[in-house]
């Protein structure tokens, strides 16, 4: 092969050359590294030597193999039997001969193969995930791979919506969104979004400045509450963390505590005389924080997080009566923790209930010593954060300025992760995803990634074929960690040459390849990881600030030559 042809090919290879031929020679040709780091790479990297460990017998079953649990047993009893190889490279020459790795035409990695009768092998390719969207659902949260058609999810509205379906797994381009309240979201090249004036676009028509809306509060229905949700607040607040016991100065907290049906004790603090530190036990308090694990545990239950629209906001107030502060000159509230979980959990309350907050990190004084504060602040949109009225009367006339939009910062390329989209029914087609419940929309594509899995198994499948002279017929297997999906294809050996043929014809047209000129209609030339516009090199000089249209056609390539069909003729 000559220097400025691309010698080897793998399947992940000949889908990048096949996108943009230009990307391809920079990654295969001119090793000019990707801009983005491989991270994703990291969590396939743990699972495969999870899944390796567990079917070998050298370790124990792990949480994150636990929807293949029963494969994997299946394929571990196999394995003490012998009728398992695992961790496989696999080489062909350029005659589809088996071939030593590092000399090969064509490369492939396998997981596992399992030889379930003399004739029949199964091959296995363990598919491990990046960490999945955190999805909010009435109950409390679930991921895009946990999803399934049925379940409730809030759409933009705050009204509950259904899943009335769910994608296959896809491998696309994906691009990172990053907005102005630190909000960030990864989603795949076909992922569309709503706008603030109700457009809905592709992400790749995103523009820096773009709006997206805030939700709404969250309509869920009235919970039967074990504490007063205001009374909680407090305690959560302001109470001992160990008892009932809450500390407060002002008499119209004492006085909404006894509105909410609570008797309290007399004041019995060092300073009772002054009136400027009172401390009260709430009788009964105790016994309810013990039955719901907050005693010397401090955090919001589950059932609070989806209480109704009217409860949440007195939880709030509750916790805000107690350690909010205003910031006047950035006409903020602020609510002050030094639990780094409960001050996410304040964040996820404030946001079911429509405002739009950001959560910080800074180092404070406690007590003569130095902690970690975290504050959440946000600037009231439709509601009043406080009762305790010498708080409420700072914020009054706040207004809410940009509350009720997120705007787009940024737009960048990230290396590819699996993704899956979902179809919802709500009237806007929305529904909320992340830990800032961000509305998003539902996919403007088909379901379904089918044609990229059959084209990865069909490869894995005539590869085995001809690894394996004595076998007759190949299952391929794609594993889904995370995900709990199965992809599988089973070819016979008298199917083998056509689908031989095809990947020939594909990979002889990557590794002849002489002109790498760039597809100017891709979806991630507009992000591309190599960034060629931003170095002047794309020959198409393509405009970073343009919105890009998918290849529409799929790409033609050459026929056979004599050569090959003469290379061919045992298979033909």
């Amino acid at each position: 092969m000559t220097k400025n042809r691309i010698s080897t090919w793998s399947f992940s290879a000949l889908q990048v050359f096949e996108q943009c031929k230009y990307r391809s020679k920079l990654s295969r040709l001119d090793k000019v590294p990707d801009l983005q780091p491989k991270t994703a790479a990291d969590r396939g990297t743990a699972i495969h030597q999870e899944a390796e460990d567990y079917v070998l017998g050298k370790s124990g079953f792990t949480q994150n193999l636990r929807f293949f649990k029963d494969d994997l047993t299946a394929l571990a009893a196999h394995a003490t039997a012998g009728r398992v190889i695992c961790e496989q490279e696999w080489g062909y020459s350029l005659d589809w001969e088996v071939a030593p790795w590092k000399s090969a035409w064509l490369r492939l990695k396998c997981d596992a193969v399992c030889f379930l009768e003399p004739d029949h092998c199964v091959v296995v390719d363990y598919k491990g995930l990046e960490r999945p969207t955190l999805i909010p659902t009435p109950t409390g949260w679930t991921t895009m791979g946990d999803i399934q058609v049925g379940d409730q999810l809030f759409a933009q509205d705050g009204t509950v919506c259904n899943v009335t379906g769910k994608s296959q797994i896809k491998n696309l381009p994906c691009y990172k969104i990053t907005f102005d309240d630190t909000t960030t979201v990864v989603c795949d090249e076909e992922h569309l979004w709503t706008l603030r004036d109700g457009s809905v676009v592709p992400v790749t028509e995103l523009k820096r400045k773009d709006h997206i809306n805030v939700c709404k509060p969250l309509d869920l229905p009235v919970q039967d509450l074990p504490i007063d949700p205001y009374v909680l607040g407090l305690w959560i607040a302001d109470g001992k963390h160990t008892s009932g016991e809450i500390t407060k100065p002002d008499e119209f907290v004492w006085n909404e505590i006894r509105k909410s049906g609570y008797e309290i004790s007399h004041d019995y603090s060092a300073r009772a005389q002054d009136g400027k530190c009172r401390v009260h036990t709430v009788f009964g308090l105790s016994t309810k924080l013990r039955e719901l694990n907050l005693l010397g545990n401090k955090h919001i239950p589950q059932i609070y997080l989806r209480a109704s629209f009217e409860q949440r906001l007195a939880l709030l107030q509750g916790i805000m009566d107690g350690d909010g502060s205003v910031n006047k000159g950035r006409k903020q509230v602020v609510l002050q923790s030094v639990e780094p979980e409960l001050s996410k959990q304040y964040l996820e309350l404030i946001h079911s209930l429509g405002q739009r907050a950001t959560r910080a990190f800074q180092l404070g004084k406690g007590f003569g010593k130095l902690v970690v504060v975290y504050p959440v602040s946000f600037r009231p949109n439709g509601i009043t954060p406080f009762r305790l009225p010498r708080k409420a009367d700072l914020c009054k006339d706040f207004g809410i300025g940009r509350g009720a939009t997120r705007v787009i910062r940024t737009i960048e390329s990230v290396p590819s992760v699996e993704t899956q989209c979902i179809a919802v029914d709500s009237a806007d087609h929305t529904f909320l995803c992340t830990e800032r419940f961000l509305p998003t929309h539902n996919t403007g594509k088909r379901f379904g990634n089918e044609v990229k899995h059959a084209e990865q198994l069909q490869l894995y499948a005539v590869c085995a074929l001809l690894r394996y002279p004595e076998v007759q017929r190949v299952t391929c297997e794609l594993w889904y960690f995370d995900q709990n999906e199965l992809a599988s294809f089973t070819m016979k050996r008298s199917q083998m040459k056509k689908y031989l043929q095809l990947f020939d014809k594909r990979g002889v047209a990557m590794t002849t390849e002489t002109e790498f000129k760039p597809n100017p209609n891709i979806y991630s030339c507009k992000w591309c990881s190599y960034a060629p516009h931003k170095q002047g090199d794309c020959a198409y000089g393509v405009n970073p600030d343009a919105p890009m249209k998918p290849v529409t056609k799929p790409i033609d390539f050459i026929p056979m030559n004599d050569e090959q069909k003469k290379r061919f003729a045992r298979f033909l």
